[in-house]
């Protein structure tokens, strides 16, 4: 690998509209690849909605970015990241790939979250949107972090 893999992170709410935009991503770019928790749940356990064991589905999400990365592909990593502990973990568990990193912070306001999110087949309780919604308040993704880019979108719904 002559030059660094260009990555993209998205980070939101549930309901907030990643996966669409994930879609949009990988459509616009030649040679990506998404990386979905939601479509790892589905594979590991037959079902999205099961939350199942979170360090089988990141070793998962790993395995997966660091095997676009090597194939010189654009790894889309499509899951909440609301957590400053969450990003961190995956960017450095990949770091020796030596990816460049560019997060979609897709800031779409919480009551329209909620709406969307009653309105999708696998509804998230409204209790977890709003405590993603503090973590994310508390932490929301920086330069700091060790990304080339942080793009903030706000859907308006």
């Amino acid at each position: 690998m002559t030059s660094s893999i260009l990555c993209h992170l998205l980070v939101g709410l549930p309901g907030s509209g990643k996966s669409t935009f994930a879609r949009q991503l990988n459509e616009q770019i030649p040679n990506s690849v998404i990386i979905s928790t939601d479509a790892i749940r589905l594979r590991l356990y037959g079902d999205e909605k099961i939350q199942g064991d979170w360090n089988t589905i990141e070793q998962s999400v790993i395995e997966q970015v660091r095997l676009a990365i090597t194939h010189e592909q654009t790894a889309i990593y499509d899951a909440t990241n609301v957590r400053l502990d969450w990003r961190n973990s995956l960017l450095d568990k990949v770091s020796d790939l030596n990816p460049e990193w560019i997060a979609w912070w897709i800031n779409t306001p919480v009551n329209i979250c909620k709406y969307w999110n009653r309105r999708r087949s696998r509804k998230v309780p409204n209790y977890v949107i709003n405590a993603y919604y503090d973590d994310l308040q508390q932490s929301p993704p920086t330069l700091g972090e060790g990304y080339i880019a942080v793009k903030e979108i706000t859907p308006l719904g």
